[in-house]
């Protein structure tokens, strides 16, 4: 769950480089 986790929060920190658009739309591929 810890590696999960972190694997996370790597992408989050991306989802800031990226507009909202394209933020919501990993977010959505992800869930």
């Amino acid at each position: 769950m810890t590696e999960g986790r972190a694997s996370w929060t790597m992408e989050f920190d991306h989802y800031e480089v990226v507009p909202t658009n394209v933020a919501e739309a990993i977010k959505a591929a992800r869930k």
